[in-house]
């Protein structure tokens, strides 16, 4: 019974948990299951974002792993006794890597993710439209890597990141009253 209360209570908690931000951390549901801790892991072709040394202990010869997770936010403002309530679209973080082996103790890599994005839109009549009615941003990268294992337990591996994007802020007029 104690257990049950406790689990109940830990479901109360996450149901009800909320935050704001531009991050999306969503590289894998490995990686979401772990916490992140994926950086001193031999992941096989995540180890492209997390750890690029890590790729030379990857067990197969080729591999390709990718996700894409939806995010709903909503935010709600309470101001002078009013509530101003966001109307967003879902956002969608994506990722896909591929990783394979050139020779035994060299191997390559790349990987395509969305490291920030997300989306707000206020509306045009709230009392802070001056500062923010809406804002849209889009962040890509493209990751390749080379992992070189020197000898049996030591590897390095180094990787150069592309990345590009896209942000739209929308602001009202000032009004002059």
């Amino acid at each position: 019974m104690k257990h049950l209360t406790i689990v109940a209570a830990m479901l109360g908690i996450a149901s009800a948990a909320m935050a704001e931000g531009y991050q999306v951390n969503t590289f894998s549901a490995k990686q979401e299951g772990m916490g992140h801790v994926g950086v001193g892991m031999k992941l096989g072709s995540e180890s492209v974002i997390f750890n690029p040394g890590a790729l030379t202990f990857m067990d197969k010869t080729m591999e390709i792993s990718g996700a894409v997770s939806a995010i709903s936010s909503h935010v709600d403002c309470y101001y002078n006794g009013s509530t101003y309530e966001t109307s967003n679209k879902v956002s969608t973080p994506m990722n896909i890597s591929a990783a394979w082996r050139i020779y035994d103790n060299f191997y390559a890599g790349v990987s395509f993710y969305t490291p920030y994005g997300s989306s707000i839109n206020w509306g045009r009549n709230w009392p802070g439209a001056a500062l923010n009615q809406s804002v849209d941003l889009k962040i890509f990268t493209v990751q390749p890597t080379l992992s070189w294992r020197i000898i049996p337990k030591l590897s390095v591996g180094a990787g150069l990141m592309i990345t590009w994007g896209n942000v739209d802020l929308n602001k009202g007029l000032v009004s002059g009253s």
